[in-house]
């Protein structure tokens, strides 16, 4: 009997003699037969080696995935360090807590949804009667839109993806998405003052919007337990004739902005679910932080090669997340595609149904069980797009690392109300988080100790309906039925724009 191989010693003659090992056993003759003619080497004259490939192949796979587990531990560590490094847990620090501005009077009606553009220092707000108004920090009104005569209930601006100049572009930059109490969706441009679109996509509250950083895609969420795709496109030829004919007899404002083409919210996607649906927000990419661990893609473009985004139903303990596949735009009718031919609403979303697909459903209970112990009641991502901070129905906040998707804090000591309206964000140093409490109040936690550092008096016997964070000029703007608008600095006046 020959010898014992030795892979040392002679590493071609052992290769050779597990290959050949391994197609014997699995009864591959032919190829057997053929590797001993071409090498000379005869696995039946060596010893038994009991598999030897495959203990190789599955010492290999062990070795990788301890090498991915401890590049996941490693990162996790190097988050953790990160956040007990920053801020403090004495005080809210660099988060903006000082009052600066108090903004009143601006609508005639409740003050329901704020949000902000940082690069222009502009707020803007939505009202119980319908009005949306864009205004400066020092409450300088810049337009006066109106969204319907339904109340307006969230607010979300489009990107400036494409860089356009305005007009109402798409990717503009300049275009305001409104959701309504009564189920309409309004596309307001900010420059004209004018509705572009309007869509009826939902029965009732529209609590959720957001749009895709390609401009073009919108997606809202309602209490009718539905959420939905859109895509905003221009109308053409007979279609957009006739909008025009409608609009000028319903508002000449609109008819006006429609002398450059008339706009239209084609639905592309649309799911019923068990509960209502209480928020969606987009995910940027995360290319900048490694592996997303599990095997799993996440990211404003995502497994399906495009936007993702993130759904939260209630009575549900998971995140869902869904892509928009590439694609999309051109079977709900681009410009090119529009420009063609016309296109139908209906016959463009029938097209472009199949676009939207689920990526994976991301569990929010740390053991992976199925047990509903809380409902996600609102999102909000960290400026840095790692972190997402969970505001669940039990009155924890809840920190989630994109990167694998572990929970990394929990936040206890929030006052809620019955009727409670879920607000929170992540600040600009991204070492704070602060969260509408009960009584008009806010509360400020450092996220490294996972500590309440601070409680603002911020609308006194009114609840806050809404915040928002103005990283440039690391501001806090916040809006409630006392129909106003605050705005909050850093306690060393760190704030003002450069």
């Amino acid at each position: 009997m020959a010898p014992a191989l030795d892979p040392q010693s002679d590493p071609d003659r052992f290769a050779l003699a597990v290959v050949q090992q391994y197609l014997h056993e699995q009864g591959f003759c032919t190829a057997l037969a053929a590797l001993e003619h071409e090498s000379g080497l005869h696995v039946k004259n060596e010893p038994a080696r009991g598999s030897a490939l495959l203990a190789l192949v599955y010492d290999h796979c062990e070795a990788l995935a301890a090498a991915g587990l401890d590049e996941a531990a490693a990162a996790r560590r190097a988050l953790e360090e990160e956040l007990l490094a920053g801020g403090s847990a004495a005080g809210p620090g660099p988060c903006p807590c000082r009052l600066r501005a108090a903004l009143e009077g601006l609508h005639p009606a409740n003050i329901t949804a704020v949000t902000c553009w940082p690069q222009r220092a502009l707020a803007v707000t939505g009202c119980a009667d319908g009005s949306v108004l864009v205004l400066g920090y020092d409450g300088t009104l810049s337009g006066t839109l109106s969204a319907g005569t339904s109340g307006v209930l969230c607010l979300a601006l489009s990107p400036d993806s494409l860089g356009g100049s305005g007009g109402g572009s798409i990717g503009s930059g300049n275009l305001i998405a409104a959701g309504c109490m009564d189920g309409s969706v309004a596309v307001l441009d900010s420059e004209s003052c004018a509705m572009l679109a309007c869509a009826q996509p939902h029965r009732k509250y529209v609590v959720a919007a957001a749009w895709a950083s390609d401009g073009r895609h919108l997606v809202t969420g309602s209490w009718d337990q539905s959420f939905a795709v859109h895509c905003l496109q221009r109308r053409t030829g007979s279609a957009a004739a006739e909008a025009a004919e409608a609009e000028a007899e319903a508002a000449p404002a609109v008819a006006a902005a429609g002398e450059e083409g008339s706009w239209e919210l084609v639905e592309v996607y649309r799911e019923q679910c068990t509960g209502k649906v209480n928020a969606a927000v987009f995910l940027p990419p995360l290319s900048n932080h490694g592996s997303e661990g599990n095997g799993e893609r996440s990211g404003d473009t995502g497994s399906g090669g495009g936007p993702s985004f993130l759904v939260a139903v209630q009575g549900s303990n998971y995140l869902r997340e869904l892509c928009i596949a590439p694609g999309s735009s051109a079977a709900a009718g681009d410009d090119s595609t529009a420009a063609a031919t016309d296109i139908e609403p209906a016959a463009a979303a029938a097209a472009a149904a199949a676009t939207v697909r689920e990526v994976c459903r991301r569990n929010m209970n740390v053991t992976g069980d199925d047990h509903v112990s809380f409902s996600a009641a609102h999102l909000a991502l960290a400026p840095c797009g790692r972190l997402l901070l969970v505001s669940a129905d039990n009155g924890r906040l809840v920190l989630y690392e994109r990167v694998g998707w572990t929970p990394l804090r929990t936040l206890i000591g929030l006052p809620v109300e019955q009727f409670h309206q879920y607000a929170a964000a992540i600040d600009a140093s991204g070492h704070y988080a602060i969260a509408a409490a009960a009584g008009g109040a806010l509360c400020i936690f450092h996220l490294g100790t996972a500590r309440l550092v601070a409680t603002l008096a911020a609308h006194p016997a009114k609840n806050v309906r809404g915040l928002c964070f103005d990283g440039l000029n690391n501001l806090l703007l916040t809006c409630s039925f006392d129909r106003s608008v605050k705005i909050w600095e850093a306690a060393d006046g760190r704030g003002h724009q450069a």
